[in-house]
């Protein structure tokens, strides 16, 4: 294999968090989200994972890094779905919070009365997730970042 695309991705991958501020940058945001939908949208900040992180090795020209992709924990807010009425309010929040993180406008993947599901990515491969029917939904994946024993930064303690 030649090692010019590898170092190219590297470059790409180390010049990015590693996947550790990766990781505690997605928890804010989902945080945030979730503080911001019970203030200002009336939503009860009852919020319960539905399964765990899982972490996955980087494919494609990432495929030969130290390099990882982290599917952050679903959150779900049982019995309590955003009213139709407030749907918009609070997906301007959604739309807020994520874009001052650099996500791109959150693209509709099903839009239907009492049943909402959006998605907003980012130039690095990471996406959010948000919806509501049943229940209210929340969910991001990291996209792809260095281990934080292999980015340069955490390895000389910058």
């Amino acid at each position: 294999m030649d090692a010019e695309p590898s170092q190219s991705a590297f470059d790409e991958l180390a010049a990015r968090p590693n996947i550790e501020t990766a990781i505690s940058e997605h928890a804010e945001i989902e945080r945030e989200i979730q503080r911001r939908l019970a203030a200002e949208v009336g939503l009860p900040d009852s919020w319960e994972t539905t399964d765990e992180e899982s972490e996955n090795w980087c494919t494609g020209e990432y495929g030969d890094l130290d390099a990882v992709t982290i599917h952050m924990p679903n959150w779900a807010n049982f019995d309590h779905p955003i009213s139709e009425a407030d749907w918009p309010r609070a997906l301007e929040i959604f739309t807020e919070v994520t874009g001052k993180h650099g996500f791109g406008k959150p693209k509709a993947v099903v839009d239907r009365p009492n049943d909402h599901l959006v998605s907003a990515h980012h130039d690095n491969g990471a996406e959010f997730s948000f919806g509501t029917k049943k229940a209210t939904s929340l969910s991001s994946v990291t996209g792809c970042h260095l281990t934080e024993r292999s980015h340069p930064k955490s390895a000389n303690g910058s």
